[in-house]
């Protein structure tokens, strides 16, 4: 399959690579590949990251609405000036450092974001990294023992045979 990457190229995948023909196909959609195999790619450097969920969460909802709040003008601008202040917003939100990864993977995007229908286009990839990046968390990250609801297969304290 076309779109198959191992680990490395993964890791590697980078916005000056996978938006060099930009946001769109020749038809005028966006690139499916921006949904997808792209978006995985960026949710696993996330991962490698370590950036925490609730970070990616907050800021891509914080530089959707700055973006909104900018007055009307050219787009690279807009995003340009919301960029940093979505940043700032959730260091100071979340009383953390901002994940290095993910801030340098949006400023990596955001030559790229020359108009409207690009800045809707960057959001949607935005948001298909964060679904990608909430699965990968999901099947990567084992479910934590909850002492008062054991498992159902789990054997009772009590049963006949359990040790104690």
């Amino acid at each position: 399959m076309a779109n198959d990457l191992n680990p490395h190229q993964l890791l590697a995948r980078r916005p000056t690579e996978y938006l060099r023909a930009g946001f769109f196909d020749p038809p005028g959609s966006l690139r499916a590949s921006l949904l997808g195999i792209d978006a995985f790619a960026v949710a696993t450097q996330l991962m490698q990251g370590a950036a925490s969920p609730d970070e990616v969460t907050i800021t891509y909802e914080a530089l959707r609405q700055l973006v909104e709040q900018q007055p009307a003008g050219a787009t690279p601008q807009r995003l340009g000036v919301a960029l940093p202040e979505a940043l700032q917003l959730v260091r100071r939100m979340l009383g953390i450092e901002n994940n290095d990864t993910l801030a340098a993977w949006l400023f990596d995007c955001q030559p790229f974001v020359r108009t409207d229908d690009d800045l809707r286009a960057f959001f949607d990839h935005f948001q298909a990294v964060l679904r990608q990046y909430t699965s990968l968390l999901g099947v990567s990250t084992p479910p934590a023992a909850d002492a008062a609801n054991p498992s159902p297969d789990a054997p009772s304290p009590d049963a006949p045979g359990a040790e104690g």
